[in-house]
């Protein structure tokens, strides 16, 4: 929507406060007595005659005003202060998935450069990973007409790095309070070692806005997606974590996958409130930061965590959502919860740390217990799943990693989203 308010007015309204009224209501008098009214006037024989009498701040203004877009004038001429309307763009390059491997190890490792307007960004590199997660946070000013171009490289240690694909945004297309946040296709590029255009080469997700930070975002340290996903959850569908500590980059790199750790969704009545809610029900270690919502302590075992309370509380990369489709039915989830309850409070099921180690052997030839006295996190997950026959039959209880547990053919994402972050904790630079 364009800026249809008169200038004089415009001018009284934006800078009322921010500098001496006598000052703003003396640029506001030249406008009307010169008939400077409208966006139009600006740049017109009488806008010369006058501006330099204007504080550098407001010609600015008026001058960045005349030459944007339609939608560009009503953002910056609802936007309040003495900096001329040089509103900042905010960018999140907060992750990528599928990666092309543009290395010989099957892997890469990604960084991402920025370019708009003369300005430059450079994201953190991800070593040896095809599903790299930065959280990188950028700053821009405001230059009408350009476009902003993002660049993902892989880092070589030897000779030049080698790009892996491209893609263009359009800030200009922006209004004020609007955040567009959504996964990209990476476009193809060329390289002096051939063309990749038959090969796939991934998404990136970005998130970029004018201005302030929506209130939405009740964290600034993180971005959180909660609220976005809540309301489709549903009980049985898988969450996968993504951890930054010794055991987990052991668990990742063992098993050459994206996740450390699953867990899943467990719709219950909150006795604090006597309504349905949404929880995680997991095999965890105790010693972790969540207590068990239900008993109030830590538990070496299965644990019931209220599903915001352990976002919140997590100190890992990342949580993913895999929804689980078509839902659990009625008999389905009557199993499920007699078999949590079976494991939690029956059995007294321990969290089982050698078992998940020795998971990962398993293409090596190595085959864990066959029963589950103590399960580690997937091994839960997927003993879960089998029962109420969900399960893929070629997917072994004891062996199951969290990488191959969401793989499975029941999960299924929603079209355009490589993966569903609920919680992505802002790392780096």
């Amino acid at each position: 929507m364009a800026c249809e308010q008169s200038l004089p007015q415009l001018i009284l309204e934006r800078y009322r406060g921010c500098c001496h009224e006598d000052v703003v209501e003396a640029v506001a008098k030249t406008l009307t007595d010169n008939q400077i009214l409208t966006i139009a006037d600006v740049g017109g024989p009488k806008w010369h005659s006058v501006q330099e009498k204007f504080p550098l701040g407001i010609r600015r203004f008026l001058k960045t005003l005349a030459i944007a877009p339609p939608a560009m004038q009503h953002t910056l001429a609802t936007a309040r202060g003495m900096d001329g309307g040089r509103l900042k763009l905010f960018v999140n390059v907060l992750e990528a998935a599928n990666v092309f491997p543009a290395d010989f190890n099957g892997k890469s490792d990604p960084y991402c450069i920025l370019k708009y307007g003369g300005q430059e960004g450079r994201t953190c590199v991800r070593s040896g990973t095809l599903n790299p997660i930065w959280g990188n946070l950028f700053e821009f000013d405001i230059v009408l007409g350009e476009k902003l171009s993002l660049f993902m490289m892989d880092k070589d240690l030897v000779g030049a790095d080698d790009p892996i694909g491209e893609i263009e945004l359009c800030p200009d297309e922006l209004t004020r309070g609007t955040v567009v946040d959504k996964w990209h296709d990476l476009q193809i590029v060329s390289t002096k070692k051939g063309s990749w255009s038959c090969l796939q080469h991934g998404q990136v997700h970005v998130r970029y806005y004018i201005s302030e930070e929506p209130q939405e975002v009740s964290d600034e340290r993180n971005f959180y997606y909660i609220d976005k996903w809540i309301g489709s959850m549903k009980t049985g569908d898988l969450i996968g974590f993504i951890g930054d500590a010794v055991l987990s980059d052991a668990i990742t790199s063992v098993t050459n996958a994206f996740l450390s750790h699953t867990g899943m969704v467990y719709k219950l009545t909150n006795p604090e409130t006597n309504q349905e809610d949404v929880f995680i029900v997991e095999a965890l270690i105790a010693g972790q930061p969540d207590y068990d919502y239900f008993s109030k302590q830590p538990l070496n075992g299965i644990n019931i965590f209220h599903i915001r309370q352990r976002l919140r509380n997590y100190v890992g990369h990342g949580i993913y959502l895999y929804p689980i489709e078509p839902g659990l039915s009625a008999a389905e989830i009557s199993n499920l919860q007699r078999i949590v309850d079976e494991f939690k409070y029956q059995k007294k099921t321990c969290f089982d740390i050698v078992g998940m180690v020795l998971a990962g052997l398993a293409p090596l030839g190595y085959h864990p217990k066959d029963n589950v006295e103590k399960v580690y996190c997937s091994e839960f997950n997927a003993y879960c799943l089998k029962t109420i026959g969900r399960l893929a039959k070629d997917l072994p209880v004891s062996t199951c990693t969290p990488q191959q547990l969401v793989e499975q053919p029941v999960v299924k994402l929603p079209e355009g989203h490589p993966r569903i972050p609920l919680v992505i904790k802002k790392h780096g630079p």
